[in-house]
């Protein structure tokens, strides 16, 4: 017996396509015209289908995964050959600390808050000056 991920990786359906930083959601999810994030070409899958993820950082959080493939066709969503997607659930403007972003909200401790307000976020954390560059993880506001 193979490992579960022996069975066949090649689509029997449609091969589609999603590049973080070429794609347009209103693309055909084709490979000259890929889609831009996985939460628009998940739920175009069907069984039999392969979804090939371009290199790049897809910032998205809550994706739902309501597809099924069957035994005979399953549904694929792999890496590009020799790329390594990545898939980061926060927001994208957290990753560069200082920035228009961000305002002190402690100078003395070196915390600092979004200027931005997220209404599906719940709470939202800071990044706090050390040392050697910024540490995050306090809660802020």
């Amino acid at each position: 017996m193979g490992d579960v991920w022996s069975f066949r990786a090649s689509a029997s359906g449609n091969i589609y396509y999603v590049d973080a930083d070429r794609g347009i959601d209103i693309n055909v999810g084709d490979i000259t015209n890929p889609w831009a994030t996985l939460s628009k070409s998940i739920p175009e899958l069907q069984p039999g289908d392969m979804l090939y993820v371009r290199d790049g950082t897809y910032y998205e959080s809550d994706i739902e995964i309501n597809i099924i493939g069957t035994d005979s066709h399953h549904i694929v969503i792999k890496n590009f050959q020799n790329e390594a997607p990545v898939i980061d659930g926060g927001y994208k403007e957290f990753r560069t600390v200082p920035n228009a972003d961000w305002e002190i909200h402690d100078e003395a401790r070196k915390i600092y808050r979004s200027v931005r307000k997220y209404s599906d976020s719940g709470i939202v954390h800071g990044y706090v000056k050390t040392g050697s560059g910024y540490s995050h993880g306090r809660r802020c506001c």
